[in-house]
Order: C-alpha cells, then sequence, then structure tokens
C-alpha cells in the first residue's frame, strides 16, 4: 500500500505483516476478542493521552475488548508503549516516512474494526488516513477522530497559539481530519457542536474519574481549611480572576491556600504568607490522584473567563474536585453551566463574586460538606469511568454495526 510517494510497498511483505501480528498477539496477557477489535492512535501529550486513551482503552480491554493502542508499534498490542513521564507528541507522526512503522499502521488497521486517531498535526498522518480509506484490506474500515480542546479558537495568552491560529497549517489539518473521518467523538457537547460544522456524525464521551483509586485515598488528616487551585500552564488570565479572594483568605490563619501545578507566575506576591503552598513538583499522571487526594482539599477554585477557547473546555477539574467532595466555587462558563445543578458547587463571576463566595465556605463548614457530598454523587452518576466506558464500547459497537 502506498501511503507516502517515498514508501516501498515492497519494504514489508505481506507475510512478514501478519508474522509481526501472530507475535504481537502471542504476547498479550489476554487473547483478542474475534468479534469486536478497536485500534487507539494517540497524538498529544501524555496527560490528554491518559484521560482520553489510556483509561478508556485499559478497561476496554478489561471488559474483554480487542483494543491497541499506543505509539511505539513494536509494541502497540501489548500497550506497553505508553510512558506517562513523556510529554513529547506521539512519535508516529514523524515517521510516516518510515517504511516499517507505515506498514505495521496498516496492520493494525486491518485487524481492528474501529480504529480512533488523536488530532493529527501533520500533512504526512492526513495522507495515511486517505490511503487507508481507499486501499484494499482497510477502506472499509471505521476510522474516528477525537479531540478534547477547541484548536479552532486558541487565545493569544495560550502558548498554542504560536501554532493554531486562523488559517494555519495546523488548523487546516485538524479541520480537513474532521472532513475525512466517519465521525468525531469530543469531550462535550460544545466541541462536537463545533465539529459538527464539518462532519454530521459527531458523538460526545465524557471525561471522568477512576472511582476505584479516588475511593480507595485516604486524605491527611488536618486542622486548617484547605483550599485548592489545580492546573497546567497557560492559565495566568484565568486565575487573575480569583487573586482578590485568595488575598482575602489568606489573611485567615486558619486556611491554607494550595496552587498546585504548573503556572509558573501565580501571584509571587502571596509567597509572603506562610499559609501559601505553591507545589509545582510535576506528578506523573498515573499517580496523580492518589497525591491529589491525600492533601483532604475543602474547597477547589474553578475560574475561567468566557471565550471561545474555554467554552470548549471539558468540566475535569469539577470532575477532579468533586471526585474527593471537595466544595467548588466556579465561573458561570460552558463546562460548568451544564455541571453545577446549586446543590453540587457554586458559581462567582467577577472577582468580588469569588471572594464572597470563598468567605462563605470558609465560614460554613456544613455548607462545605452538604456541597462536597453532592458533588460527589453528582461526579459518581454522570462521570464515572466505568459507566463512561461502557456508553463507549456501545457506541463504538454501534458506529461499527451502521456501518456494516
Amino acid at each position: 500500500m502506498r501511503i507516502l510517494e517515498n514508501n516501498d510497498p515492497d519494504s514489508l511483505k505481506e507475510e512478514e505483516i501478519d508474522s509481526f501480528l501472530a507475535e504481537v498477539k502471542k504476547n498479550r496477557e489476554k487473547p483478542l476478542d474475534d468479534k469486536f477489535k478497536v485500534a487507539f492512535f494517540y497524538t498529544a501529550n501524555a496527560g490528554v493521552v491518559y484521560h482520553r486513551t489510556i483509561k478508556f482503552a485499559d478497561l476496554m480491554r478489561a471488559k474483554g475488548i480487542g483494543v491497541a493502542y499506543g505509539n511505539d508499534f513494536n509494541t502497540v498490542l501489548g500497550g506497553a508503549a505508553y510512558d506517562p513521564y513523556n510529554q513529547a507528541t506521539a512519535s508516529w507522526e514523524n515517521e510516516l516516512n518510515i517504511n516499517i512503522v507505515v506498514n505495521k499502521i496498516e496492520g493494525i488497521c486491518r485487524c481492528a474494526d474501529v480504529i480512533v486517531f488523536g488530532l493529527f498535526h501533520t500533512e504526512q498522518a492526513l495522507a495515511l488516513l486517505k490511503a487507508l480509506k481507499t486501499a484494499e484490506g482497510t477502506k472499509d474500515k471505521i476510522y474516528l477522530m477525537e479531540y478534547d480542546d477547541n484548536f479552532l479558537d486558541v487565545p493569544s495568552y495560550n502558548g498554542a497559539s504560536v501554532y493554531y491560529f486562523p488559517g494555519s497549517p495546523k488548523i487546516t489539518v485538524g479541520i480537513e481530519q474532521m472532513k475525512l473521518s466517519d465521525g468525531v467523538i469530543a469531550s462535550t457537547p460544545y466541541l462536537a457542536k463545533l465539529a459538527s460544522q464539518y462532519n454530521k456524525n459527531t458523538y460526545v464521551i465524557p471525561n471522568n474519574m477512576d472511582f476505584r483509586i479516588a475511593d480507595a485515598v485516604v486524605p491527611d488528616k488536618h486542622d486548617d481549611i484547605r483550599v485548592v487551585w489545580e492546573g497546567a500552564s497557560m492559565h495566568e488570565d484565568n486565575i487573575q480572576i480569583i487573586k482578590p479572594a485568595v488575598q482575602e483568605a489568606l489573611k485567615n490563619p486558619n486556611v491554607s491556600f494550595y496552587c498546585l501545578g504548573g503556572q509558573p507566575n501565580f501571584f509571587p506576591e502571596l509567597k509572603e504568607f506562610k499559609n501559601f503552598h505553591h507545589i509545582q513538583a510535576w506528578k506523573i499522571i498515573t499517580e496523580y490522584y492518589q497525591y491529589f487526594g491525600s492533601f483532604g482539599f475543602d474547597i477547589g477554585l474553578a475560574p475561567l473567563i468566557d471565550n471561545a477557547f474555554n467554552r470548549g473546555k471539558s468540566n475535569l477539574r469539577l470532575i477532579d474536585y468533586s471526585a474527593f467532595k471537595i466544595a467548588t466555587i466556579a465561573s458561570p462558563v460552558e463546562p460548568y453551566m451544564n455541571s453545577i445543578n446549586g446543590g453540587n458547587g457554586l458559581f462567582a463571576k467577577e472577582p468580588e463574586e469569588f471572594t464572597s463566595a470563598l468567605k462563605y465556605l470558609i465560614e460554613k463548614e456544613d455548607a462545605r460538606k452538604v456541597i462536597g457530598n453532592e458533588a460527589y454523587k453528582w461526579a459518581k452518576q454522570n462521570h464515572d469511568l466505568d459507566k463512561v466506558t461502557d456508553t463507549y464500547i456501545s457506541l463504538l459497537k454501534k458506529i461499527n454495526g451502521e456501518k456494516r
């Protein structure tokens, strides 16, 4: 199969591909389900991969689905390629000029019923998809795109804006991938609606929490009231909303505030407070939730500026807080508007509203506990990994059945 112009289709003969796949299958702990198989090809950094691929793939496998995933195609069917320490873009997109990589991708796709690709970054990946959709042995497969961020409207304060701006090559590639795919899976209804401009077949599989992990965490005992903001870098504009609230709260010696994550410039002037903790020590995603839950946080802050990019975000921060019964104060923006119903969290739009709401929850222990418990029920009902995975499996089987 000729994917790219410089590929020699004879570089890996058919029997060699079959031998490779047979060897990989033999090394699996469980045999592939002959009835239904899914291949995941992730393309983004480790955090996104964990939430949108690895958790689902591992549980699907445990539920009897034949699953392949990875970016190291020597071990793809075994899943051993996933490296939580590696935040780099998956290597296969940059190795499509290597014959054996392309042929192994083709072999995996021939074995699978449904193939789920992450958001492409390169023209070569588009060329691969086009070829797979026209070649014998792979043209009748189902090819889905999965995405978790509004790459169509990245604000200038976000570092990714140097790659994603109107008319940029990466936006063009992403849009073309949407058009070429048999369907698009998004993490939120807002993202699904955006994708529907380019593909009529859009589906929502929400982010989630593995409650087997969350429920097993034993939090530290503490006498102080612990307030947290968690997040990666590139949230500088969002966190400005909570600055007055945090400053006011830290005047109370019984309150401790934790900035947990990668925001490098989180109000350096707050360092004068002994009860301010800026923890930037990076934890790998597979260990993060045990670490996060161990603090026993009481109140969580979820500020977001209302713009198109943030409306495309998922409610993952709210899910994280809720799974550990943390009472949340959130901005009334799309990812939270459809999640907080008045009992499982509080809304605050302006800085003074965050200040007032935080003061209320600091003073009212009973209110914190009621909101935290309601939040936990909401998360367990709507975002339990086990339930969402069942929904995902049913969706993939439905799509597969409709095409057949």
